[in-house]
Formats: structure tokens, C-alpha cells, sequence
């Protein structure tokens, strides 16, 4: 089984009412690459998963622990990081 970041991120854009084009306007991302995420097609960076939940308005542990409810991640309690990289750093403006 695979990462399920895709579906995580494609519940919560459609709990807050956002077409693609827009969280790709939010965050910063290719439209094209959300909807390959979405389609669980590509696996998503560490840099672009904090861009995506920065413009989502959630935190990396929230996509994480969607992403392992669909079995696809290992659980972690108190994620501070994801792939070595602070949460916090996903957050710096560039």
C-alpha cells in the first residue's frame, strides 16, 4: 500500500469548498500536480505537502493522519516533522 496524501488532501480541499485551480493559487503548486496527487499518480515533496497544508489551513500531522486512517502511512504520535524537515519550515515564506 502506498501513501494516501492524495485522498487527504482532495477530503479536506472539498470540505472547504475549493476547486483544484484555487488551492493551486493558495498554495502555490501546479493545479496539474494536485490533481496528480489527488489521483494518488505522484507522491507529493515535503515542501509541497506545507504548501498545501498552509493553503488548506491544517497542519502536516492532520494530512498524515488522514493519509494513515486509508492505510497508507505509518502512525506517528506528536509529528513534528515529515521526511527530517520541521513543520515550521514548511511554513517560512520563500
Amino acid at each position: 500500500m502506498g501513501y494516501r496524501f492524495g485522498e487527504a488532501i482532495k477530503k479536506i480541499r472539498k470540505e472547504k469548498h475549493l476547486s483544484q485551480e484555487s488551492l493551486a493559487k493558495m498554495s502555490g503548486v501546479k493545479r496539474s500536480t494536485i490533481d496528480s496527487y489527488e489521483l494518488n499518480t505522484r507522491m507529493p515533496s515535503a515542501a509541497n505537502i506545507g504548501k498545501i497544508a498552509h493553503a488548506l489551513d491544517v497542519s502536516v500531522q492532520r494530512l498524515y493522519d488522514l493519509a494513515y486512517q486509508w492505510g497508507g502511512c505509518t502512525p506517528l504520535d506528536g509529528i513534528d516533522t515529515y521526511w527530517g524537515v520541521p513543520e515550521r519550515e514548511f511554513h517560512k515564506e520563500e
